[in-house]
């Protein structure tokens, strides 16, 4: 019985096109008409179904009348309802979503498969303040195409601010009306009480309600960044800065006198500790062909385990700035521990890049190759394991 219900038509309309209910209708003198075909109706108000309009068909005359299905009667409602309650309303509130997407998220080396670099806001505006006037079936030509939109809302003074309003019954919007750039609100409809909640609300996405064009997307830097991210920077002097923050927003931003970055998630750094972040980038530094020299990678240094501190095997004194290195004329990279370093990121780390602005030393190049005991040149990019280290930047001098 209630989808019996649903399909029949409680909703008709005078000579003077007014809509008018069955139960309204029922002690009525006036003939009634259908608002899809405009064949005359006839009252079916029986005990036994529930009271609805059907048509005559002895007045059926065209083939629109003779063949009129409930689909078109419901296309034809809902325009006629939607089309009165822009008219008489004074207000109608539209709400939308602006969406602000990170500048840097396409081909971010940081984001991850389910990172959301978005964030999204809901606004909303008065549609009867911007548009005033509207128009059933108008042929609007864009370029070579032309559309006609079920019902148009437009501003008077400026025909271009305007939203096409297309009603979905079994047919939903054209992939080519779509694609027009058009500002688009399709309403689905597939009862009477559906018509009756879109007339009856503010205008909100929802199952009923779809948008074409009309949300907007902003390619800014409002969103928060993501990750948090550590650097280690190798200065033209020889002297490194083992720990600075960034994120994955403003890692890019290079110190002027750095001639090596090399970047790592901070929970990476946090894992390893900042000395082995430290000798991870001295490492990749001389792979690249940069000359390094710190107390960390000297073969002179020595680890104190009782009290957990690096120390000079020269001075036997706790090393605080491995700096000193570049002074010292004992000092002999530790190469051993090169190699098992540089192997260490090979099967750790997911993947290495780097952004050669100029080239390290050929001979150090050849001298670190020679270390690892393999003849194939420096491949840049390594496909490794855990998909936490992502990134080594190499900058030129400024």
């Amino acid at each position: 019985m209630e989808n019996e219900y649903k399909r029949e038509q409680h909703y008709a309309v005078s000579k003077d096109g007014v809509r008018t209910h069955i139960k309204q209708a029922y002690e009525s003198k006036e003939d009634f008409f259908c608002p899809a075909c405009n064949c005359k109706m006839i009252k079916k108000c029986g005990p036994i179904r529930s009271w609805h309009f059907a048509h005559d068909c002895r007045s059926a005359e065209t083939e629109l009348q003779k063949n009129c299905t409930y689909e078109s009667y419901l296309h034809a409602y809902a325009k006629m309802c939607i089309k009165k309650w822009f008219e008489e309303s004074n207000s109608i509130t539209m709400y939308y979503k602006n969406q602000h997407k990170c500048s840097l998220s396409k081909g971010c080396k940081w984001k991850l498969e389910y990172d959301s670099c978005t964030k999204t806001e809901e606004a909303s505006y008065d549609i009867k303040r911007c548009l005033n006037k509207l128009k059933e079936e108008k042929n609007i030509t864009i370029e070579d195409d032309t559309f006609r939109p079920d019902l148009l809302w437009y501003k008077e003074s400026d025909q271009k601010q305007r939203i096409f309003i297309e009603i979905k019954v079994t047919h939903e919007c054209s992939e080519k009306k779509v694609n027009s750039k058009e500002r688009i609100i399709e309403f689905t409809v597939s009862s009477e009480e559906d018509v009756e909640s879109i007339i009856s609300n503010d205008i909100k996405e929802s199952d009923i309600v779809k948008y074409w064009n009309i949300n907007k997307v902003f390619i800014d830097d409002q969103v928060k960044p993501l990750h948090q991210l550590n650097k280690f920077i190798l200065y033209d002097s020889g002297k490194v800065y083992p720990y600075r923050n960034c994120s994955c927003m403003s890692y890019k931003n290079s110190s002027p006198s750095s001639s090596f970055e090399l970047t790592m998630k901070s929970d990476v750094v946090s894992h390893l500790g900042i000395g082995r972040f430290c000798v991870y980038g001295l490492a990749l530094a001389y792979q690249n062909g940069f000359k390094v020299k710190h107390c960390n990678i000297c073969s002179k240094c020595k680890y104190e385990a009782s009290d957990r501190v690096l120390k000079c095997g020269i001075t036997n004194s706790v090393i605080e700035n491995g700096s000193k290195a570049l002074e010292c004329s004992e000092y002999e990279m530790n190469k051993d521990y090169i190699k098992k370093v540089l192997k260490d990121i090979r099967y750790q780390y997911s993947q290495i890049e780097t952004n050669l602005k100029r080239q390290g030393d050929q001979s150090i190049i050849d001298e670190c190759k020679s270390l690892m005991n393999t003849e194939e040149k420096i491949n840049y990019r390594y496909k490794y394991s855990n998909a936490k280290f992502r990134s080594v930047r190499l900058f030129k001098n400024i």
